[in-house]
């Protein structure tokens, strides 16, 4: 596999074509159809290529601040600044990735034409499998969309220097920030790879929907080859809304539900090669069809292993080994991609050369043993790493960025923000002008985005309204140490930043969670927070192993859990 694979990344060309018989012979050049442009953007393909390109032009500038504040930019970074648009693909020993449109050229099979192909053999399971991949290709016109968003990248590297000015000397902050960017890039990465996978419909096609017939030993062949396609399908479907609530534990979880199904596919397979009437023509081309599907599992375990390395080394706040373990976690991304679509043509191709076909009307029996997307993402929660499920230990949050301000004006008040949390980690969130005002007598909005260990958030909240960060979902947080009986952790009192502790006095009222609290001024008696405005009590309690918090107005009557 991994000769395959190096091979797929050192070429310009950016699609793989399998030839899986062992006698194929040699390939000649093919003449393909002219055409001067590739097919035209969709709206979601033309917005996430958008999306790349601002989390680009933020971690460029970023890089230029760090450079300021005296930290030592990986000289990787510089390559990936310099390559210029339409040159060959950078050197991936000691690269990084490539930017937006060289990878959207890697997932998009009609933005290259190949010409001619070369071919190798890859050894493996006593068997010879042969793999042809484009030497030589037309590069078609870009489509139109593409103009719109290299001016919108100029904009965007503009605004992004705009915004960061207040933190140019704030190194943690800079490199907090350039971290959910980094980490934006890779879902997106992901996320325009297996949507491609998505757009075969693999699920509606009848080869996948149907029970198949044909030849009894045929069909126990490629049964199991077809199964392990779909269970891609349904786990890279479920990978791209997963993606957005927790990256690293989505492609564990992936990695995990295609490993079983390997597994699964291997067994049945193997029992399908014993009986008596396989034709020996017939068993090489299924094993050849296993070895795509292996090279699948593997790749899946690569793309893992390569999210988690990169992290770890950007930690360590070592640029190059990060860099280079981020550009093979995008080449892998793409290779899924393409070898996903590879395995569903050859399927296709040997059913039909087979004469096995789907017998409409027959639902396919295998359907209710794969993992649903719903049941994946209870297993996602469950296995880790969501965070209702799961102890975690509730260290200092980072500020990545913090905007305040209309859509049109904005300023940063990430410093000031991180300094209040520093200060006293259980104060609630205002969006205030306290902190700032950059468009007087307008309606604004708080657009917060934090890092708390491995976990990054974002919040957006309205003019007077407030937030607890980290937040804590409703049903609480599993949190490592959380006291069983009830106990009161913290209270607060206040409005803008303007907070006082009332833990003391809670504790004191407050012995269970169904106990009723009349919020009134805390501050004490002839002292006033604010004259004039309405207060907010804020209660962060435990019980049960698990972490609440809840939030009152001056003036009512409540409870911290309803009466059971």
């Amino acid at each position: 596999m991994l000769s395959m694979r190096m091979t797929f990344i050192a070429t310009t060309v950016l699609f793989v074509t399998l030839g899986l018989s062992v006698a194929a012979p040699p390939s000649s050049p093919a003449t393909q159809p002219e055409s001067n442009s590739a097919g035209p953007l969709t709206e979601r393909q033309r917005n996430l290529l958008l999306q790349l390109s601002n989390a680009e032009a933020n971690i460029q500038a970023i890089n230029k601040a760090l450079r300021v504040t005296g930290y030592k930019v990986g000289v990787a970074y510089d390559r990936i600044e310099n390559n210029q648009k339409g040159n060959d693909l950078m050197n991936r020993q000691g690269g990084g990735p490539v930017p937006w449109d060289e990878f959207y050229g890697r997932t998009a099979r009609d933005f290259y034409s190949a010409r001619s192909w070369a071919t190798f053999d890859r050894e493996g399971n006593a068997r010879t499998v042969r793999v042809k991949i484009a030497d030589d290709y037309t590069q078609l016109k870009r489509p139109e969309q593409f103009d719109y968003i290299y001016k919108a990248n100029n904009d965007q590297v503009a605004r992004a220097t705009d915004q960061i000015a207040s933190l140019q000397h704030d190194q943690a902050a800079l490199l907090a920030r350039r971290y959910f960017h980094e980490a934006e890039q890779s879902r997106l990465w992901a996320t325009l790879a297996w949507e491609r996978v998505s757009d075969e419909e693999i699920s509606l096609r009848p080869l996948y929907r149907f029970q198949l017939k044909g030849s009894t030993t045929d069909v126990g062949m490629l049964r199991p080859l077809v199964r392990f396609l779909r269970a891609v399908d349904v786990m890279t479907a479920f990978g791209i809304d997963a993606l957005k609530v927790n990256q690293a534990a989505t492609l564990t979880e992936v990695n995990k539900q295609v490993q079983s199904a390997y597994r699964v596919l291997q067994k049945s397979l193997a029992d399908a090669l014993i009986a008596p009437t396989v034709d020996s023509h017939h068993a090489k081309q299924a094993e050849s069809l296993k070895a795509l599907c292996k090279s699948l599992d593997e790749e899946c375990e690569v793309i893992t292993d390569n999210y988690q390395k990169a992290v770890d080394s950007d930690a360590a706040k070592e640029d190059a080994s990060k860099l280079q373990y981020r550009a093979e976690l995008q080449a892998s991304m793409a290779f899924f991609a393409a070898l996903t679509g590879e395995l569903d043509h050859e399927l296709s191709t040997t059913a039909a050369a087979w004469g096995v076909s789907a017998d409409t009307g027959t639902a396919n029996p295998d359907e209710a043993s794969l993992v649903k997307p719903e049941l994946a993402a209870a297993l996602l929660a469950d296995s880790n790493l969501g965070p209702a499920n799961k102890p975690v230990s509730l260290g200092r949050v980072a500020i990545i960025k913090a905007d305040y301000g209309t859509d049109q004006k904005t300023v940063s008040i990430a410093r000031q923000i991180q300094a209040a949390l520093d200060g006293d980690p259980f104060m609630p969130v205002e969006a205030a002008n306290c902190w700032a005002d950059p468009a007087p007598s307008q309606k604004k909005k708080l657009s917060l985005q934090y890092r708390i260990g491995d976990t990054t958030q974002i919040v957006e909240i309205q003019e007077d309204e407030i937030c607890l960060v980290p937040l804590i979902p409703k049903d609480g947080l599993l949190v490592a140490g959380a006291s069983v009986p009830f106990k009161v952790v913290a209270a607060r009192y206040g409005l803008d930043d303007r907070w006082i502790d009332a833990t003391t006095v809670i504790r004191a009222e407050v012995t269970g969670p169904s106990q009723a609290i009349q919020v009134r001024n805390f501050a004490g008696e002839g002292i006033d927070l604010h004259s004039g405005r309405h207060k907010h009590l804020v209660v962060y309690f435990e019980t049960g192993g698990r972490r609440y918090a809840r939030i009152a107005n001056e003036g009512d009557v409540t409870t911290l859990m309803p009466n059971p």
